[in-house]
């Protein structure tokens, strides 16, 4: 009895690892959820930008937003303004990179979420200046119940 919990124990850790490794949202092996975040963002030679701090740049009309999710979670919601560009999309050269502009922020579901800040490396690489990742992402400024649109 106990053999057969051991080898179903041991396909369960198996069969998740390799779904874990194929899925786009699974869990990091490198880097502990969400911590980090900040100090990756830094290191890659961009700006980390915090809800408080994006809430005055949009009010004041000075920022661009990229919402790097999928066009599905963009329709569902996305921050006032934003414009499309999912990183999965772009990755797989099924859409061109947003053209250049001013100050920029990238963002995307959450702090556990990594395609904002693979956005911004690509935007940064090509030259743009200016560019920063938003750390807790779409669903902290939704969760504080600050304005969103829908599509």
């Amino acid at each position: 009895m106990s053999a057969r919990i051991a080898v179903l124990l041991a396909l369960a850790v198996v069969l998740g690892s390799a779904v874990n490794a194929v899925s786009p949202r699974g869990l990091s092996w490198t880097h502990p959820l969400g911590q980090g975040l900040r100090a990756r963002i830094l290191e890659a030679g961009l700006h980390p930008v915090d809800l408080n701090q994006l809430s005055d740049l949009v009010l004041k009309g000075r920022v661009r937003l990229l919402d790097a999710r999928s066009a599905g979670e963009f329709r569902i919601g996305h921050l006032g303004g934003a414009q499309s560009f999912p990183w999965k999309d772009i990755e797989e050269g099924k859409a061109p990179l947003p053209p250049a502009a001013g100050p920029t922020v990238a963002y995307c579901s959450n702090e556990f979420c990594g395609d904002a800040l693979r956005l911004a490396r690509l935007l940064a690489q090509r030259g743009d200046r200016d560019v920063g990742v938003l750390v807790e992402g779409y669903d902290e400024w939704w969760n504080r119940k600050w304005p969103v649109e829908q599509d």
